[in-house]
């Protein structure tokens, strides 16, 4: 399974923090996960417009977490709230479309003042403390969690797809060798 974390750049020592703590706590699954600044920077991807890489990187993951943190503040009705970057709620958007919602974690500012757009309601959303950095165990439970759901659902999914696949090339090898008419 492969994991993307992105987020603003402010946000970026989170993601460090979440990528450290999350590879602890989902070993020993074989896991590859990779930030945005680390998918940007790749060889393949260095230097290319933004919507390239995101595209590849919504082609190449499995699962993604977003941190929508409120590093923007917004007026809306005459009422100040925090938001997240554009273009954080863009590539989220992106994933979501890609891989499927359930396979895309928004972690989402727990402060009172905090906006974010009604589309984003149903999705998986986790509340997540930012002043508290990688010290949120609830939140990181409830990932964990969801994260190995997935992979069990995509071990089940691969496994009986090698299955069929198997049947299908028995198949087809005894009816070359004229054992089935």
């Amino acid at each position: 399974m492969r994991i993307f974390i992105g987020s603003s750049n402010e946000q970026y020592p989170v993601v460090k923090e979440i990528r450290r703590d999350l590879m602890s706590k989902l070993s020993p699954n074989p896991i590859e996960i990779i930030t945005w600044k680390e998918w940007f920077q790749r060889g393949e991807n260095y230097g290319q417009n933004t919507w390239a890489v995101i595209t590849k990187a919504i082609d190449y993951f499995d699962c993604a977490i977003m941190l929508l943190a409120g590093d923007d503040k917004i007026d809306i009705r005459r009422e100040e709230y925090k938001s997240t970057r554009d273009n954080v709620l863009i590539e989220s958007g992106a994933f979501a479309k890609a891989i499927g919602i359930e396979s895309v974690f928004l972690l989402i500012d727990k402060g009172d003042q905090y906006h974010i757009p009604s589309d984003y309601d149903g999705l998986n959303v986790i509340r997540f403390d930012y002043e508290r950095g990688a010290d949120n165990i609830d939140a990181y439970r409830t990932m964990c969690e969801r994260i190995l759901q997935i992979r069990e659902i995509e071990d089940i999914v691969l496994t009986s797809s090698f299955e069929k696949y198997k049947e299908e090339i028995s198949y087809v090898q005894k009816e070359k060798r004229g054992k089935i008419k």
